[in-house]
């Protein structure tokens, strides 16, 4: 895999359910299949997720710090509307980690930081569920592990701060279909 790092880099960093998203995994999964303990039929899409977070954390492990720079509160409907409108054509958990970074940047990047299965984790994803409550229209039923919830928020924080200004999936807001 270490030869394969650039390419799980610009993997994790693409834009979810994107053309290029699937092109670069495509390229990338012969190289996962040689991996021990992959199934031969490839990664389910909660280890996809899984895979992901994992190089989203290594790309964020230099950062130790991080503030938002907020200046007073947002207005965290019209920040959770305007996240929903870019992240049109995204798989749901995807959008809402995008959401989630976006609206509760801070929180999220303790989340992130914290050590996977500690009671701190565990507190920090509980002081998220205001925002992820923001983040999902009602109705709509996500379920999701606190694993995942960490893979898909902490690959969601690696393209805020490496590709802040992204286009939907789509390429197009509004439209809902990815490439």
């Amino acid at each position: 895999m270490r030869m394969a790092r650039p390419l799980a880099r610009a993997v994790a960093l693409s834009i979810p359910g994107s053309a290029e998203e699937n092109r670069l995994f495509a390229e990338l999964n012969p190289t996962i299949l040689n991996c021990k303990g992959t199934p031969p039929g490839g990664m389910s899409i909660d280890q996809k997720s899984l895979f992901m977070g994992a190089i989203s954390s290594k790309i964020l492990a230099p950062v130790t710090v991080y503030h938002s720079g907020w200046s007073g509160r947002p207005n965290l409907d019209a920040a959770a509307q305007m996240m929903a409108l870019q992240s049109q054509g995204y798989p749901l958990r995807s959008a809402m980690a995008k959401c989630l970074v976006f609206v509760d940047t801070n929180n999220a990047f303790r989340f992130i930081k914290s050590r996977s299965g500690s009671n701190n984790e565990k507190k920090l994803a509980s002081a998220l569920t205001p925002s992820l409550t923001r983040c999902v229209d009602k109705g709509v039923n996500l379920s999701m592990s606190l694993q995942a919830l960490r893979a898909e928020t902490t690959r969601a924080f690696a393209r805020y701060v490496c590709a802040p200004n992204d286009p939907p999936a789509s390429g197009k807001v509004g439209d809902g279909k990815p490439d």
